[in-house]
Parts: structure tokens; sequence; C-alpha cells
């Protein structure tokens, strides 16, 4: 059952439930902006079961804002597990998890919203298995747990920001990629996971813009001859960018 506010934060005590497969759950939601008294305290502490093996786990999610170097430092907790960090900019109090179908254990995802508005996630990855139980951190994508969509066994996509002649947000694919090493000591097979954006050719971008300047257009990637040429004071519609 939830409990009291603690330090202006809501704290989440979830009875023991699956983490769902193929689709982003919040355990955690973000906690509303006030710049005179940014939030603090614990934003998650409840039971989970991440991995699927029908045992609940301890998840706890906190942090703190300090006045001094304008900065948050949050701690990740599951079961006797910790993952610290203390350079955020600007963190929502968003807890998101997720389990996918081909990639074993569970991800959570720390959301900071960044100087401005640049939303960002730190990802870690939980496993268990038979050299005991990892809570690893992974990386970033720029972009909520909330507005995240799983679309295959190891992937997920999302719209990230992007700063060609003006902000604006284009979509992205991401891969959850699997491989192996040999451990310090060479005896043990052991998984290594990670996080890239699958790159496209094109983004779709949209804005309708007026030239600045004369704009000659070749016909293609491949054939730089200029089949038309734009001038400027015209306008025209930017598309698509590379």
């Amino acid at each position: 059952q939830p409990t009291e506010p603690d330090g202006g934060a809501q704290r989440a005590c979830a009875a023991a439930q699956a983490l769902p497969t193929g689709a982003f759950t919040l355990l955690s939601q973000r906690a509303p902006y006030d710049p005179d008294a940014p939030a603090a305290g614990e934003f998650y502490n409840g039971q989970i079961d991440l991995d699927g093996d029908g045992a609940a786990e301890e998840v706890a999610y906190a942090y703190a804002y300090s006045e001094e170097d304008g900065l948050y430092a949050y701690t990740l907790r599951v079961d006797g597990l910790k993952a610290e960090r203390g350079d955020a900019m600007y963190l929502t109090g968003e807890l998101g998890a997720v389990r996918f179908s081909g990639v074993e254990g569970a991800f959570l995802l720390v959301a900071d919203n960044g100087a401005s508005d640049d939303p960002t996630s730190y990802i870690y990855h939980y496993t268990t298995g038979e050299a005991g139980a990892s809570l690893e951190y992974l990386g970033t994508v720029d972009a909520f747990a909330s507005d995240m969509t799983v679309t295959g066994r190891n992937t997920f996509s999302t719209y990230v920001r992007a700063s060609t002649l003006f902000t604006w947000y284009r979509p992205a694919e991401f891969v959850l990629a699997t491989g192996y090493h040999w451990d310090e000591d060479g005896g043990q097979l052991r998984m290594s996971y990670g996080v890239a954006e699958v790159p496209r050719e094109l983004y779709p971008v949209g804005a309708h813009v007026t030239l600045k300047m004369d704009l000659p257009l070749q016909t293609s990637h491949e054939d730089a001859t200029v089949c038309r040429t734009l001038h400027a004071g015209e306008t025209a519609v930017l598309a698509a960018t590379d």
C-alpha cells in the first residue's frame, strides 16, 4: 500500500507482481516540476519479479538534489545490489522497467530531463545466473521509458532530440545486443550486453523553410548532377535529412 510522501516525493510500495514482457512499465511516475523546491526522496520501494523466475526482487529508487553544485545524485537498489550516480542534471522521479522475450533478465531506466529539456534514460540491466545476480550499467538513450515502445525480441523504438537546422525530434530504433567473453580467469564463458541505435539512411523532418542563399540540388545520393537550383527567398519543405 502507498505510504505518506517522503521529502516531497510520493513513496510507492507496490505489492509483489511480475514485470510483463514486451512493454515498458513505469514503476514510478514523474514528479511535478517546481524550480523553487526540486523534488527529492524515495520514489519507489516495492517488490516485483523482474526476471520472471517467480520470486520477487526488492527494488528501491531514491535521489537527492545538491544546492551547492546544482546536480542530482540517485541510488538504485535491487535486492543487495546497488547502482549510484552523482552527476544527473534534472531527475524527474520516473523509473521504468522492461523485459524482452529475446534477452535475459530485465532493464531499469532512470529518467533525467537534462539541463534544457533533453530527455535521457540511464539504463541498467538486471540478470541472475550461475555467477549470481548483477546490475550492470549499459549507457543512455535520449528518451524516457514512458515514450519507448517494444518492437521485437530485442528491439525498441522512440523519438530522440535532433539539431539539424533547428531543434526537432526524430524516430530512432535501438537494439539490445548480446555477446560472450571469458572471465578474468579464462575459465568460464560469460554473457555481455549492450544497447545501440540502428541508423537509418534518412530521418523524416517535415519543416517549412525559407532559403537564405541559393541551394543547388543533386539528383541523388549517388548522382551529384545538379537537377535544380533553389534560390534565396524561395520556400521549401525539408522532408528528411541524413
